[in-house]
């Protein structure tokens, strides 16, 4: 893709666009090498990155003139013009249109487990040491075109992200947020780090839900959370600061097996009024639940699906996964029986009266062995459609290839992109190594992918758009005949799903 400082002529494509969006791109000189980069700029002209959402768009409501050098143009599939910075390589495999680089730096240690969304940036949180020459310890974030730290970030690992207005909440396995002390939850308001109160005092945070004015925290813990007991999952209400139980006594929270501890909360949702749990537990509160119940903000109350959902015997399995959208809950994990007799593969749907498996599932399929038992890490709805992530590589059938990552329309699966190498991860990839881990509804549609790969397998990181409706894949260049490109893994990848679809990856990896 030329540059478009070079480019004139392209003026004459997008001038009319741009002006309808009140925008005037400076096109000046070549830039040469130590003048402005992409997030700096030429004289008093701001930069063009200062105006783009994070995949590339024109941000709303963005006016002025800008310096669109160090940028590359091209169109989304809609026609709306799309930039990223110059300096990108091209390549072609198979069933692709379009890949390019150039989409930021790589990261170090074990990749992305956790992204969010605040308002154009995207944060992502996981294991993780650097962001290419940026030391960034955990967390960081993408404003479209470059990386920041957010403080000197976290000492462990962050599993969990969620946003409330202009705050950022954070859980994991860390002590200690941008050098303050933070009992594995925190908070980030732009520009320094503070605990939640006391935070909690042993064990783990998984998820995070904004419900209303108050933060609910799941994840397994059986011991005081800000000076209150609480099993698996508490609230924090920053406008008192103080934490509450959901439920009362020794029996509030989630409960396994006959103990009155050990339940733990893996996947959170709110719809309403209502907090939706997903995890590992057999009550929740007093009543009996199979690893998935719903508690109401209204009453203070736990409530049940039927029978629930285990992995084909009684106390068994998990829910790491969780999805509303109207009367229907998602839910994905160790699942392989709902209801106490229904078969399903990893994953199952209630209907506000009774559960139904989703097709034939998500599984892992390898030396024709099927194995139905299948992590399913993260579930979203955007739109219509219900994405999933996890360590499968079929959706749908035993020949249906779905690697990593797979859509559910209401009726079927489908890949996102077409022939064996489709999705995030390869076959031999699968098996903890290749698996989707995090999934984020972007703004506008689309959703954003999180995951982490073993080395070595280079792939090529790039933006691809397919034009084929509802078509769309990030290959890596070891199952294609094209090679070309870094050899980095691609974690972070962002599924635009409107007109063409398109992937469009902003290039979180590990190296």
């Amino acid at each position: 893709m030329p540059i478009y400082s070079r480019t004139t002529h392209l003026v004459s494509l997008f001038s009319r666009l741009l002006a309808m969006a009140g925008l005037a791109l400076t096109l000046a000189h070549p830039a040469h090498a130590g003048g402005p980069g992409p997030g700096g700029a030429a004289g008093s002209t701001p930069s063009l990155s200062t105006a783009l959402n994070p995949d590339g768009t024109l941000r709303a409501g963005a006016t002025g003139s800008f310096d669109a050098r160090h940028f590359t143009m091209s169109t989304a599939a809609d026609g709306r013009p799309v930039f990223r910075p110059a300096g990108a390589t091209r390549t072609a495999g198979a069933g692709d249109d379009r890949w390019r680089d150039g989409f930021g730096a790589a990261f170090s240690s074990a990749g992305v487990r956790t992204v969010v969304q605040m308002g154009t940036d995207v944060y992502v949180g996981g294991r993780f040491a650097a962001v290419g020459s940026i030391k960034a310890n955990n967390i960081a974030k993408w404003n479209g075109t470059s990386w920041s730290t957010l403080g000197s970030g976290t000492n462990d690992v962050v599993s969990a992200l969620a946003v409330m207005g202009t705050d950022l909440y954070v859980g994991g396995d860390f002590v200690e947020a941008g050098g303050v002390a933070a009992k594995r939850l925190a908070k980030w308001n732009g520009s320094s780090w503070s605990a939640l109160g006391a935070g909690l005092n042993s064990g783990t945070v998984s998820a995070l839900a904004v419900l209303g004015t108050d933060l609910y925290v799941g994840g397994f813990f059986t011991s005081t959370i800000g000076g209150i007991t609480a099993y698996g999952v508490a609230k924090w209400t920053p406008a008192t600061s103080t934490w509450s139980s959901l439920g009362t006594g020794t029996s509030n929270g989630l409960l396994n097996g006959a103990s009155v501890s050990g339940g733990s909360a893996l996947a959170l949702a709110v719809s309403g009024t209502d907090l939706y749990v997903g995890g590992t537990f057999t009550k929740a509160g007093t009543v009996s639940a199979s690893n998935v119940a719903k508690w109401s903000t209204t009453t203070s109350t736990w409530s049940t699906f039927g029978a629930g959902v285990d992995d084909g015997t009684a106390n068994s399995g998990s829910v790491n996964a969780i999805a509303v959208s109207g009367s229907n809950v998602y839910v994905g994990g160790f699942v392989s029986r709902a209801n106490g007799t229904l078969a399903v593969n990893s994953v199952a749907r209630w209907n506000g009266t009774t559960w139904s498996g989703m097709g034939s599932g998500l599984k892992i399929y390898l030396a024709n062995v099927a194995d139905a038992r299948v992590p399913i890490y993260s579930l979203v709805v955007s739109g219509s459609n219900v994405y999933a992530a996890g360590d499968f590589n079929t959706a749908g059938g035993n020949t249906a290839i779905a690697n990593g990552v797979a859509m559910w329309n209401g009726s079927a699966w489908s890949s996102l992109g077409t022939g064996a190498a489709n999705g995030i991860a390869t076959a031999a990839a699968i098996g903890g190594a290749g698996a989707g881990r995090a999934l984020a509804v972007a703004s506008g549609g689309g959703v954003y992918v999180g995951s982490y790969f073993a080395r070595p397998r280079p792939v090529c990181s790039a933006l691809w758009r397919r034009r084929q409706a509802g078509g769309g894949v990030i290959r890596q260049a070891a199952t294609r005949s094209d090679t070309t490109g870094p050899p980095l893994d691609s974690n972070q990848l962002r599924w635009r799903p409107s007109g063409s679809g398109e992937w469009q990856n902003t290039r979180f990896q590990v190296l």
